[in-house]
């Protein structure tokens, strides 16, 4: 089953989607579903970290 996202970003023949997330949220969740993280940032002194990920979607 696609994700809202992915038929969306088809039907508008996007490529990319990209998102981010912290630590505590649904990193895992994004990851299971074919997300990859491109960049983390250490959120001092929140002492949590973002995550900023994408997913490459081929049409």
């Amino acid at each position: 089953m696609k994700s809202y996202s992915v038929k969306k970003s088809t039907k508008e023949e996007y490529n990319l989607i990209h998102l981010d997330t912290f630590d505590f949220q649904a990193t895992d969740f994004y990851i299971k579903y074919g997300y990859k993280v491109f960049l983390v940032l250490d959120c001092s002194p929140m002492e949590h970290k973002r995550y900023y990920m994408k997913k490459n979607i081929y049409i």
